[in-house]
């Protein structure tokens, strides 16, 4: 039969053989190897304890005996000098100090199987033995003692120096070390000393305390948790307890009333009492436990009731910032570190939450983000990697390191990181040491874990929130905006229906006017004749009173064409070798009679006249008539200046400038949009329904055109003008090199003179002559084939005393109005326009329908050498 004293001894080697290795294979550091030595010494006392326990010969006991103080004489030096490099592993172990603490030992071996350490042994026959020891045995135990203290005062002086894990660690080692010392020196040493031998086994048993829990702190150098240790035990032998007592209280029941023999009534009886415990049982395990965290393991508070209420609490709360509030404000109720932080990571910036001020920067803190993001783990505990052993193993030494040299001046001892459901690090946890730096336990760490992982699901939820929130002011925003942008639309849109509907009263008035005059002066050549009463002259003035108009009309239609053009991008520009002395001559000619009914001084200074520019001849002319147009309509005294010349870049500058009305600031602008004009040229007095007019007439698109136009060539008008003096406008075509042209042509001009225009006026007017005689060939046809028509397909003209009286004074009234130029007048509703049949007078033949429009102004457009004249204002 196996006596407790060998299951004792052997539980004690197959455990301190395991340690051993295990610790062997876990670390190479010396203060690891230190360990395994120190751990084969005890090794050896307990097998030789084990195999004096079980021999039965006298001799052999006495063999085994002498060789159980081997091991004991090399614990003492080993366990000093381990107690020197432990726990400050980055230490190398002084060998000369080794060699020396080992002397007295070695000098102890040649004694070791002579009567000096046992003189003799008995082996009782029933078990134990009983020696006596010899005088090895008074010497060893004051060297044993004198290492004992030495190792002592060695572990005293570091614990005044050391700070949190090592503090810890040299707390358990201190205490493990005296537990076992005190129970082996009196089981080993003290007892036999007194002839009391029997409790040899205890010493052995008690070596176990030390090499536990000495190799927990060199395994598990950090996290220590002595309170879980303790509160474990204390759970574990609580509930031993009352399953012992209920077990024996069962069996003395069971002896007591059926003598211990199992029947039907004791197995009954066995089931009932099973549920008795079993409800007991449960309660007072729940209780045990209880009591256990709260005054043990956590002192102070239940982590289950914590996280409980808490989880309630975050759970209705969607603000991530009052979710940390009550995060920091559990730990401190909990943990109770002298310092917590959250610090949350925005993407373009960091956030920080905490009682007090953190003293890393924002940059430090991206770094610090940056540097976690990096490791593999989420938790980062100081003391658990700033031994040289984590940082030798660390895979990631490097980013450890300096993560460590970060914090180091910092009061930082846990960082945990918070990550989302994408392994993304949002945030950091990152709290100071505790009071008395007491280390952070296993237990806590697992609590702050939870807590994190609980912050975790509350950013998550909360970033969601905002980004809803963003989403939602981002798409209400955009909503707005769209709703603004379609009533702003919309309003552009009734503008731009007014401004057009404006535009057809304008147009139709524009366009009619020409017709109106044209046709009327027609009709008056008509009915003149059928009279027998118009003379050479009378029909030339009113024929050229019809064809000024039909050009006038052709132009505004061609204008109006343009702009459709320019607006739909299907402008066609063919460029050719212009004269820039040309363009000048026919913009003179054709408004020069214009501005002398007006009295206005109009001039041209070409200081190039041998100048050319590459330009659609016609394009150009239509801007620099648009112009000079626009200035002499507009002004009514003064001057209208062109001038022409050349800058130092190469370019030709064109510039009008006149006197006249100026525009004003406010409309500046607006210059050149399509259909604006200016309030300047809106007369009060003259309206169409609701809407005012322009005067002297125009379609607001002239110097859309013209703009249109310079943008094809790569220039752009300039506009300076002040309001009550006049305007100028200016624009520059770049300079064609004639070097550059494979044949130089020689051309030669001089500036327009009064005798050049004077010339140009007769030969347009022998031009026009002929074009009249073709139209009275016309007429006259028209007139034939009306007279051999049916008489029901003929109108009946009018009386000829009623054409008489309205023709009295046609001429002298023509003739004033040539030489006045008034303001136009659009009061005139279209329903008054008299029929085609009628003869109208001669001053209706002057005037349109509905719009009244200066002879200057029809004459000016009669030039067969005008390419394409803009009878258009702002």
């Amino acid at each position: 039969m196996v006596s407790v004293t060998n299951i004792v001894y052997i539980i004690t080697i197959v455990i301190s053989i395991f340690i051993a290795s295990y610790v062997f294979l876990s670390t190479k550091k010396i203060v690891g190897r230190m360990f395994v030595l120190l751990t084969i010494s005890i090794s050896w006392w307990v097998i030789f304890n084990f195999l004096v326990d079980n021999t039965s010969n006298n001799a052999d006991a006495l063999v085994y005996v002498r060789l159980t103080l081997v091991g004991p004489i090399f614990i003492g030096p080993l366990f000093w000098n381990f107690a020197k490099i432990f726990p400050d592993k980055i230490n190398e172990l002084n060998t000369r100090r080794l060699i020396i603490s080992f002397i007295p030992s070695l000098l102890f071996v040649p004694f070791i199987l002579t009567e000096y350490n046992v003189k003799s042994i008995n082996v009782f026959t029933e078990g134990g033995v009983s020696f006596t020891p010899g005088i090895l045995y008074t010497i060893f135990l004051p060297y044993t003692i004198l290492f004992g203290i030495l190792s002592i005062f060695t572990l005293v002086n570091k614990y005044r120096r050391v700070i949190g894990i090592e503090k810890l660690q040299l707390i358990l080692f201190a205490a493990s070390f005296g537990i076992s010392l005190v129970i082996a020196v009196i089981a080993s040493l003290v007892l036999p000393l007194l002839g009391i031998s029997e409790v040899g086994a205890i010493g052995p048993l008690a070596s176990l305390v030390f090499i536990s829990t000495t190799a927990y702190t060199l395994i598990r150098h950090g996290l220590f948790d002595i309170r879980l240790i303790l509160g474990k035990i204390t759970y574990f032998t609580l509930s031993a307890i009352i399953l012992y007592v209920s077990f024996y209280i069962f069996v003395s029941l069971d002896i007591f009333v059926f003598n211990g023999v199992y029947s039907p009534e004791s197995l009954f009886i066995g089931i009932f009492f099973a549920y008795i415990f079993v409800l007991i049982y449960d309660k007072y395990n729940a209780y045990i436990k209880n009591k256990v965290e709260s005054s043990i393991i956590n002192p102070g508070y239940n982590p289950n009731e914590v996280i409980r209420q808490l989880n309630n609490s975050i759970n209705t709360q969607l603000e991530y910032a009052s979710n940390i509030d009550s995060i920091i404000s559990t730990i401190s109720q909990t943990i109770r570190p002298l310092s917590k932080w959250v610090v949350v990571d925005k993407g373009n910036n960091v956030e920080k939450f905490g009682p007090k001020e953190l003293d890393l920067t924002i940059e430090q803190l991206n770094h610090l983000f940056a540097l976690f993001k990096s490791i593999e783990t989420d938790t980062f505990i100081k003391d658990e990697y700033i031994s040289e052993s984590s940082r030798n193993i660390s895979p990631i030494k490097n980013v450890i390191n300096e993560i460590l040299e970060m914090i180091e001046n910092f009061d930082i001892s846990v960082i945990l990181g918070i990550k989302n459901q994408n392994k993304e690090t949002i945030a950091l946890l990152i709290l100071g040491h505790k009071d008395g730096y007491v280390p952070y336990s296993l237990t806590e760490v697992k609590f702050l874990r939870t807590l994190a992982d609980m912050l975790s699901v509350s950013l998550t939820r909360s970033f969601l929130f905002e980004e809803v929130k963003q989403f939602n002011a981002t798409l209400q925003k955009k909503v707005d905006e769209a709703t603004a942008e379609l009533a702003q639309r919309n309003d552009q849109l009734g503008e731009q229906l007014r401004k057009e509907r404006d535009m057809m009263d304008i147009l139709g008035h524009e366009l009619r006017t020409p017709l109106g005059t044209a046709r009327n002066a027609l009709v008056m050549i008509d009915s003149l004749e059928k009279k027998g009463t118009i003379d050479k002259e009378k029909h030339d003035k009113y024929f050229t009173v019809a064809l000024r108009n039909i050009r006038r009309e052709k132009d505004l239609l061609e204008t109006i064409l343009q702009s459709a053009r320019l607006e739909n991008s299907r402008i066609q520009i063919n460029l050719e070798k212009v004269a820039v002395q040309d363009v000048i001559d026919d913009s003179m000619t054709a408004f020069q009679e214009q501005a002398e009914q007006k009295g206005l001084e109009l001039t041209a200074k070409v200081e190039v006249p041998n100048a050319f520019i590459n330009v659609d001849r016609t394009a150009i002319q239509q801007i620099m008539d648009n112009l000079v147009s626009n200035a002499v309509k507009y002004t009514y005294k003064g001057y209208v200046h062109v001038t022409v010349s050349e800058e130092d870049d190469g370019y030709i500058r064109f510039k009008v400038e006149d006197t006249g009305e100026g525009i004003k600031e406010e409309d500046l602008k607006n210059i050149g949009k399509k259909f604006f004009r200016a309030n300047t040229h809106l007369d009060s007095a003259g309206t169409i329904g609701d809407r005012k007019i322009v005067r002297p007439g125009g379609t607001g698109i002239g110097v859309y055109v013209i703009m249109g136009l310079l943008k094809e060539f790569g220039s752009e008008l300039e506009i300076q003008s002040e309001f009550g003096k006049g305007s100028t406008f200016s624009f520059k075509i770049k300079k064609l090199d004639m070097n550059q042209l494979s044949k130089k042509i020689e051309i030669k001009r001089e500036t327009v003179q009064p005798e050049a225009l004077k010339q140009k006026e007769a030969e347009r007017m022998a031009q026009r002559e002929v074009k009249m005689q073709k139209i009275k060939a016309n007429i006259q046809d028209n007139k034939e084939q009306q007279n051999s028509a049916p008489p029901s397909q003929v109108q009946k003209p009018q009386a000829p005393e009623q054409v008489e009286a309205q023709n009295a004074n046609e001429l002298q009234k023509i003739e004033n109005k040539e030489a006045s130029n008034p303001v136009v007048s659009e009061t005139v509703q279209q329903n008054s326009a008299p029929e085609v049949n009628a003869a109208p007078t001669e001053q209706q033949a002057e005037i349109a329908p509905t719009q009244a429009t200066p002879v200057a102004n029809l004459e000016q457009q009669v030039g067969e050498e005008k390419k394409s004249g803009l009878n258009t204002t702002l």
